[in-house]
């Protein structure tokens, strides 16, 4: 039996729809690898690890590491389009200012390159560029964190970070301009590694414990002095029976031109008890009378009138 020849122009079609079916499929293949390498991590797929490493013997600076983990199933953190945020108590040595020109590489100067090192910078995230919120930012030469990877960062920070108080908080991440998004984080700090706990040379404060603040609190109580159970201090006081009103709304307080900051202090603290007195429970039909208070600074006995309501 003869097979009939297929004609020129069936081949051509044909030849034409395979050639079309190639090219879509290169080209769906090239499109769905481009979205994978633009996508970003669910900001809850990432995490934060702070932790204190080593504090210096000086007490200028501690070493501190940051640990980025992406739980991603599918996207990487890639080199560019992201900026994760924070608030910090401590500076980070980053946003230190730079060395004048002629002088050695500040503090600043260094932490700034060992971040780029890194391939990241950090600076403020305030307009004003002065407070304590921050941003962590990669750099071209930061290399992609992979789905399940994570990514220690080396950290320098101001003074010391012996309590989780001292870790930096309020974790957030924005990607290409897109809304923030909260990020986990969390804090750990050995209280048993000394390099963790020590702020500098001198620190010689013990590491507080549950136990140890439990012994605090369930030690028997010092028996203080009138003088010490007083806000600021004196030097001297007396304790006489009887009770003083103060209802005064004029406070005159006598002294020695070498205690005039002490004295003001005295005369404000007085201010204040009066007015929020008379702003709790006024009390216009009272008559009027003349207190004379007695106080010492300094060893020296000054006094000051105060009219008082009686009853």
């Amino acid at each position: 039996m003869m097979q009939k020849p297929i004609p020129l122009l069936v081949v051509r079609v044909l030849v034409a729809a395979a050639l079309s079916s190639m090219v879509s499929l290169a080209l769906g293949q090239v499109k769905a690898g481009s979205e994978q390498r633009s996508c970003h991590p669910e900001a809850s797929d990432l995490k934060v690890t702070y932790q204190p490493v080593e504090h210096t013997a000086s007490g200028v600076y501690f070493l501190a590491r940051l640990t980025l983990e992406n739980r991603s199933p599918t996207c990487a953190l890639g080199s560019s389009g992201w900026a994760l945020y924070f608030n910090f108590v401590r500076q980070p040595l980053a946003v230190y200012p730079p060395a004048k020109p002629g002088d050695p590489p500040s503090l600043g100067d260094l932490a700034r390159q060992e971040l780029a090192a890194q391939g990241l910078s950090l600076t403020r995230a305030d307009n004003k560029q002065s407070g304590d919120y921050y941003v962590l930012r990669p750099t071209p030469e930061f290399v992609p964190l992979a789905p399940g990877k994570t990514f220690a960062i080396s950290l320098k920070v101001e003074l010391w970070g012996i309590l989780k108080t001292d870790s930096p908080a309020a974790w957030h991440i924005v990607f290409d301009g897109e809304r923030a998004r909260w990020v986990p984080a969390e804090a750990q700090l050995d209280p048993s590694d000394p390099k963790q706990t020590t702020a500098f040379s001198g620190d010689m404060n013990p590491v507080q414990t549950a136990a140890g603040r439990f012994a605090e609190n369930t030690a028997t109580l010092m028996q203080l002095s009138l003088a010490q159970r007083l806000l600021p201090q004196p030097l001297q006081v007396t304790e006489k029976p009887g009770i003083l009103a103060i209802k005064a709304f004029i406070i005159i307080v006598q002294y020695p031109p070498t205690l005039q900051n002490e004295a003001k202090y005295l005369q404000a603290a007085l201010q204040d008890v009066v007015l929020s007195w008379t702003r709790r429970a006024p009390s216009p039909t009272n008559r009027s009378m003349c207190t004379l208070m007695r106080r010492t600074i300094g060893g020296v006995t000054r006094s000051h009138r105060t009219p008082t309501g009686s009853n």
